[in-house]
């Protein structure tokens, strides 16, 4: 059993469960990611093409399905494409597609497929440090709540960019995964949480929002969360827990005040606003939590009390221990 635990996070699964999906969309959209690539592979690269790069590890793609998966203009994604072809780390080519000579596909090179890898390497050891001090047990039904957890929520995941049958990379190999005989517990509970990051990872956030009738991206509803939990507060102070540059916070916030969910109020000094949540910003936050609780309850609606108490036990110790190795700014965050 997990022992020496501080107190529960979450009272119920779904709670535990939404801790550690927020706490994969802060690494997603945090500059914890950009630091962590540059750590691992000595190249420093934006938020955005890091996006472009990972949308292109499940196979080529064409710019306008770059754009979509950016959330920007063909004219943005080919001039960020232009760069990483500069710097070798991905190409263009037509050579995998024999039938369809019109298009363009944009493709990692063997440079940029040793990029992700060497990241992936990366952020994989940080999941998988916890999971190293757990007992046989406990890892494999934390293993349970994961893969059910992934194959679940698949379904309702919309993925940036689709594999196509005939699509491989034109140059180099694939990135690698265990077979399954070869596999440990413990490296099978890894590889579910991975799918849990891509799953989360390559979902656009917004259409979870859309589903409770909120149209908020993944940033903004982080940081209407934020001002929720650490309001009053200011753009300053959110720039730094959610580690995002100050830029695009502040685009965020003008979007959120917009909206009428938050609103602004000068400080004694003058020189700072302070942003709390209006009435609406308080129904939507809240409504927010009780739309992803419910259909986190709807997933796991066949569990036995038991095995609830178990999961979110589980679950809790592994964002505890998580968050006490991750990114300071992650423990802000959460």
């Amino acid at each position: 059993m997990v022992t020496d635990r501080p107190p529960q996070r979450s009272t119920t699964l779904g709670e535990a469960l939404i801790e550690l999906v927020d706490l994969i969309a802060f690494s997603a959209n945090s500059n914890a990611a950009r630091r962590r690539f540059e750590s691992a592979t000595r190249i420093s690269l934006g938020r955005m093409a890091l996006a472009l790069l990972d949308s292109l590890t499940v196979g080529p793609a064409t710019v306008s399905d770059l754009a979509a998966a950016l959330e920007v203009d063909m004219t943005r994604a080919s001039r960020q494409i232009a760069a990483m072809v500069r710097i070798g780390l991905v190409v263009k080519t037509r050579e995998s597609f024999p039938g369809d000579r019109r298009q363009v596909r944009i493709a990692l090179t063997d440079r940029g497929i040793d990029a992700m890898n060497r990241w992936g390497d990366s952020w994989r050891e940080q999941v998988r440090r916890p999971l190293e001090l757990w007992v046989e047990a406990d890892i494999d039904d934390f293993e349970k709540l994961l893969n059910t957890f992934g194959r679940r929520l698949a379904p309702y995941a919309t993925v940036r960019i689709r594999p196509e049958n005939d699509c491989e990379p034109s140059a180099g190999a694939k990135i690698p995964h265990l077979e399954p005989e070869s596999r440990s517990t413990l490296e099978r509970c890894l590889e579910n949480v991975v799918t849990l990051v891509r799953l989360i990872g390559s979902t656009h956030f917004d259409a979870a929002l859309e589903s409770a009738g909120v149209h908020l991206n993944e940033l903004e509803y982080l940081l209407l969360r934020d001002v929720e939990k650490m309001g009053p507060t200011t753009v300053g102070n959110i720039t730094t827990r959610l580690d995002v540059p100050q830029a695009v916070v502040s685009r965020a916030v003008r979007t959120v005040r917009t909206m009428g969910l938050i609103y602004g109020e000068a400080g004694p000094d003058r020189r700072r606003m302070w942003l709390h949540l209006t009435v609406d910003g308080m129904k939507t936050a809240n409504l927010i939590t009780q739309s992803r609780l419910r259909d986190l309850e709807e997933l796991f609606s066949d569990l036995t009390p038991e095995d609830r108490e178990r999961y979110t036990e589980l679950t809790n110790a592994y964002v505890e221990q998580l968050l006490s190795i991750a990114d300071p700014a992650a423990s802000r965050y959460l």
